[in-house]
């Protein structure tokens, strides 16, 4: 299974538990599928956990009986097969047939959890990623030009950062940096991936470095990367819950540190530090760190 395809698995299983963040996550799915106009509402996807929830998105509306289509042949396709039906699809998210061009509906985001709710519904529609063990690119394919900058627009409010080009007709809103994308997993709701990520990177990073001394030693490369993973999703737990501030100033100067550096090893950390500092001193500050993280009983 590919890492795009896993990430959708995750995302697919995330609750949305408030009315406003389910609807946003069904506008993500819908906007951003295959075709989102009066004449065709549709998606076409290899992913059955995708076509699912399109369809449920779908049974949210009130539409006329019979109005959705699916078939599975290669991939999924779930449409809205009647006129009257496409309509109603569009007016429930406050657009028109007469619209001059698709553009992003902000009404449609009540809330700040209704961005990243909307971010998962996107994700699963029409969002793609690499093997990251190859490269990093994660990218949206969308149909409307104006629609793509939205996105843009509203990823860069989240605190990411894309660029857009133009591929084969389509408008292709992009990251290819390995920061870039852990954070919009993690805000999409894939922190499973947005570690897994993370960790693929610290092992490469780690085999380049032990491979320029001429030293790889890959139990050591193993040990360090898994510690380096449980430091750094220490720090994001305590940054989540709002408990970070709340630590001592070492161990607060230590977490922004590992935090901002998730790929340095403890040699690169110490020299990090403003003030001298230890190996053994260093290994107990983070060991403190990932403690505080779990006393609320969580793994």
């Amino acid at each position: 299974m590919s890492f795009s395809s896993r990430v959708k698995d995750e995302l697919a299983q995330a609750r949305t538990l408030t009315p406003c963040c389910q609807k946003a996550q069904s506008y993500g799915l819908l906007l951003l599928g295959r075709d989102f106009s009066v004449s065709s509402v549709k998606i076409t996807t290899e992913h059955a956990q995708t076509a699912a929830l399109y369809k449920q998105a779908l049974a949210g509306i009130p539409l006329p009986e019979n109005s959705i289509s699916t078939v599975q042949k290669t991939n999924y396709t779930v449409s809205v097969v009647n006129e009257p039906a496409r309509r109603a699809v569009l007016e429930y998210f406050g657009h028109s047939e007469t619209d001059i061009s698709l553009r992003l509906n902000r009404a449609n985001l009540v809330n700040d959890c209704c961005f990243r709710s909307f971010l998962r519904g996107a994700f699963l529609s029409s969002a793609n990623m690499s093997e990251p063990e190859k490269s990093y690119h994660l990218e949206f394919s969308v149909s409307r030009a104006k629609l793509a900058g939205d996105i843009a627009a509203l990823l860069s409010e989240m605190d990411l950062n894309p660029k857009i080009i133009v591929r084969d007709g389509k408008h292709i809103v992009y990251f290819k940096d390995s920061a870039g994308i852990e954070d919009l997993l993690t805000a999409a709701g894939a922190q499973d991936a947005a570690l897994e990520l993370m960790r693929i990177k610290i092992v490469k990073d780690f085999i380049n470095k032990s491979k320029r001394r001429q030293n790889c030693d890959t139990a050591n490369i193993d040990k360090s990367v898994n510690a380096a993973v449980k430091q750094v999703a220490a720090v994001k737990k305590l940054m989540h819950s709002n408990r970070l501030d709340a630590l001592p100033p070492q161990l607060l100067e230590t977490a922004h540190i590992r935090v901002d550096n998730p790929y340095s090893t403890l040699e690169e950390m110490i020299r990090l530090h403003p003030a001298p500092i230890t190996r053994s001193g260093l290994s107990h500050r983070l060991k403190r760190i990932v403690e505080i993280a779990s006393e609320d009983g969580e793994t």
